[in-house]
């Protein structure tokens, strides 16, 4: 309740019931018919969108209830932290993964279950490889800076003699296949350059032979000799046999261009698809370590 002084003479008394209305009472207030309410409103950083409107005991009920909540989060962030180090302690890394991954996620964690987390990743610092996965490179790559300095400071000399063994093997990989693929390369465009002449080729004539066999039909009932009507015969096997000649190159020429974009995939040989995964593998290791 406030009160304020607005006459020398006089006291006004300003009521807040629970209902949310404010009433002016003049004179003293010993005795009120509605029960008043105090409330002090909780000082915060950020304004919160979600309490506009509210009257004063709406407010403390939500207030309340986000207590509970946050006091909830807490306990289970307790408990998975508590059974993930029990977990630790016994070495059990993968069981106690998901638990630190889970406790990462509340917002009373302090870091610890972050610095946890990758410590249970990496078996306690002992081996790299599960950093070489591309989500898991991608999330380290965003995780704090002191995670990120405590985990390249045990691992970060394994890292880059393993960036190094993948660039020695790579380079005469390389090598291998863009010999190899250029190779392929001149022989697969002339294949397609044959088969795409051939193609268009007999689509001309199929098309050509059409329009002879509709001009000619066109003229069986105009004239009174059978020249047009054998004539449209004529066009028309040779149109039909056109048109199988049509099918044939055309599958061909598929072909032809299914082979040259295969020969810039570098999945579909062998060293090809080798020489793609030391690739990744080196510029996750590049994005692991920051460079």
């Amino acid at each position: 309740m406030e009160e304020r002084i607005i006459d020398r003479d006089k006291r006004v008394t300003l009521k807040v019931t629970r209902d949310g209305a404010v009433d002016a009472v003049e004179g003293e207030t010993a005795e009120q018919e509605e029960e008043e309410v105090s409330f002090d409103f909780p000082e915060e950083e950020t304004y919160d969108d979600d309490l506009v409107g509210l009257t004063p005991s709406q407010l403390e009920d939500r207030m309340r209830a986000k207590k509970r909540a946050e006091e909830r989060a807490r306990e289970e962030y307790a408990k998975l932290m508590e059974e993930g180090l029990r977990l630790l302690g016994e070495a059990e890394y993968e069981q106690a993964e998901p638990l630190f991954a889970q406790a990462a996620i509340y917002g009373c964690d302090d870091g610890t279950a972050r610095k946890n987390l990758w410590l249970v990743r990496t078996k306690n610092y002992t081996t790299a490889e599960a950093l070489y996965d591309e989500e898991t490179a991608r999330e380290f790559a965003a995780s704090e800076d002191e995670v990120k300095a405590e985990t390249l400071s045990r691992l970060g000399g394994e890292l880059k003699a393993e960036r190094a063994r993948c660039l020695a093997e790579a380079e005469p990989i390389r090598n291998r296949y863009e010999a190899k693929k250029a190779e392929r390369s001149e022989a697969f465009d002339a294949n397609k350059r044959y088969y795409a002449v051939r193609f268009f080729s007999v689509l001309a004539v199929f098309v050509l032979l059409g329009i002879a066999c509709a001009v000619s039909g066109a003229y069986i009932l105009r004239v009174k000799d059978n020249v047009p009507l054998i004539l449209t015969v004529c066009f028309a096997v040779l149109t039909f046999a056109a048109f199988f000649a049509v099918v044939y190159f055309a599958r061909k020429f598929s072909v032809a261009r299914r082979y040259v974009r295969e020969n810039e995939d570098p999945t579909s040989t062998e060293d090809g698809a080798r020489l793609n995964e030391l690739e990744t593998r080196i510029a996750r290791i590049s994005r692991i370590l920051g460079e």
